[in-house]
């Protein structure tokens, strides 16, 4: 009986910190998310435009062929 105890004891601590790990690991990624989130909603705009910018330019210094 004492071996069981011990046993069941250890099976609550296990869970207990696999449930620990995964709330973490939960919370990292929600982290993770937030700042994608964060990136595609102020950076993006401002590197797409950038980009256009760019290819505007390249476009204006480079001549024309006739056709």
């Amino acid at each position: 009986m004492m071996s069981q105890n011990r046993q069941g004891e250890k099976d609550r601590l296990r869970a207990d910190l696999d449930y620990q790990v995964n709330l973490k690991n939960e919370l990292s990624l929600a982290e993770v998310l937030r700042r994608l989130d964060v990136i595609e909603s102020e950076r993006l705009p401002k590197l797409f435009e950038e980009q256009n910018k760019r290819f505007l330019d390249s476009q204006v210094s480079r001549p024309q062929l006739e056709t």
